[in-house]
Parts: C-alpha cells; sequence; structure tokens
C-alpha cells in the first residue's frame, strides 16, 4: 500500500505586490517602512515573504507573516 496523503500547503496570508509595514527594524531597513511584496515561499508548515523595501538603498529581505502587516492605505507614487 503507498501512502499518498501529502500534507496541504500553508495559505498565503498576503498576495503578489501587496503593500506592507515593517514591525521590528531589520538590518539596514528601519521599522515601520512600507514595501511591495514580491513572492511567497512554503516552507513546511510555514510561509516566507519576499518583499522589496526602496529607503536610502533598495533592499529585499525574506519574512515571516508575523514580522508584516499589510497596509490598508498606501497609495504607489506613479
Amino acid at each position: 500500500m503507498v501512502n499518498t496523503h501529502s500534507p496541504a500547503l500553508p495559505a498565503a496570508a498576503f498576495s503578489l505586490n501587496d503593500a506592507v509595514r515593517l514591525l521590528a527594524s531589520r538590518g539596514d531597513v528601519p521599522s515601520g517602512s512600507v514595501g511591495r511584496l514580491l513572492g511567497a515561499f512554503p516552507h513546511g508548515t510555514e510561509i516566507t515573504y519576499a518583499v522589496g523595501f526602496v529607503e536610502a538603498k533598495v533592499s529585499v529581505l525574506e519574512l515571516r507573516c508575523h514580522e508584516i502587516v499589510l497596509v490598508h492605505d498606501f497609495r504607489a507614487a506613479a
């Protein structure tokens, strides 16, 4: 008998291109910085997110869902 049960991938809390705010400083990126979600990567029972920030320089961080929050009122500059 073959075990065909495969664990379900976790549901993503954020969507591609969502604006998110960083809750705690990380490297050169200060807390409160707003970035855009670039991708999501499943890791077993959790998902990490690649988030791009443009401050004094461009930074991309891999973050867990408890490290960021969705920014509802963010309006991207044209």
